[in-house]
């Protein structure tokens, strides 16, 4: 099994224990990659008001939430 095909109620678990407050994308391997130039996972991509991507991350450690909530912040002040 690869990432892509993880069951959504493991998914959806994951989800719901890191209060995580915006939309997973499922299943979504092609239009991943196809819209965004998708590659390894977990990535994140923060998109502006226009709906073009201001910034990307890939990965995921201890911190990044503040990063990433600071980043997100100030893409809702602009």
């Amino acid at each position: 099994m690869n990432a892509w095909d993880e069951p959504k109620d493991r998914v959806a678990k994951f989800v719901a224990d890191q209060k995580l407050p915006y939309t997973i994308l499922m299943n979504g391997g092609s239009l991943y990659k196809k819209s965004y130039g998708g590659g390894g996972i977990p990535k994140t991509y923060l998109l502006n008001r226009e709906g073009k991507i201001s910034s990307s991350h890939l990965g995921w450690g201890p911190g990044d939430e503040e990063k990433l909530a600071a980043e997100i912040e100030a893409l809702l002040k602009s």
